[in-house]
């Protein structure tokens, strides 16, 4: 499996709002770089407290599996461990507790994959979601419940999944769908508890 984004282009660091360095990568869409990719998503994607629990949830396929934060989409040797044994969240993209009023979680999971015997094909069966399916995340002591909103296969090179900022809270998944495609379910956020 190739990375899930291939399309990096440089690295560049920026303070981030404790005038820490931190390392994003400028990401290529349709051939011009997305300029502002640090300013928009970097001040908004910290978690406003230690992740303690993050575990996703969709009752219609029967899954429950733990989210490991923060992981980078583009890079394999980051991204292909934690798929193995769990589902990934997108690094630079929003926790559930920062998309309240606007803004994407963003995870991503093997779809077909065995690792020491077990499936790690976590993502399996997403493709089967639809109208009225809610998925549940378990995030610091808060249930977050999304319903589903809509489902559609891009190209591998689409990174505007991954880079766009939605202006409704939305968790969006990404599986694989062959070697060419990603499959991307998306849902809008009902309520917390």
């Amino acid at each position: 499996m190739g990375s899930v984004y291939s399309e990096i282009t440089e690295e560049i660091v920026v303070p981030d709002d404790n005038s820490n360095p931190v390392e994003i990568s400028r990401v290529q869409e349709s051939g011009s770089v997305i300029e502002d990719v640090v300013d928009k998503l970097v001040p908004k994607v910290a978690a406003t407290e230690p992740v303690r629990e993050f575990v996703l949830i969709i009752p219609k396929i029967d899954l429950e599996k733990e989210v490991v934060e923060n992981v980078n989409p583009a890079d394999p040797d980051e991204y292909l461990p934690v798929l193995n044994e769990n589902i990934a969240h997108g690094k630079y993209t929003r926790m559930p507790d920062g998309a309240v009023d606007e803004g994407n979680v963003y995870l991503f999971a093997h779809r077909e994959w065995e690792f020491e015997g077990q499936n790690a094909g976590f993502f399996s069966k997403i493709g089967e979601l639809g109208a009225g399916d809610i998925a549940i995340i378990k995030y610091n002591g808060k249930n977050y419940s999304y319903i589903f909103q809509s489902k559609k296969l891009v190209d591998v090179k689409n990174v505007s999944i991954y880079t766009s900022e939605s202006v409704s809270p939305t968790l969006t998944l990404q599986t694989c769908e062959g070697s060419e495609k990603r499959l991307i379910v998306s849902f809008t956020l009902v309520g917390i508890e």
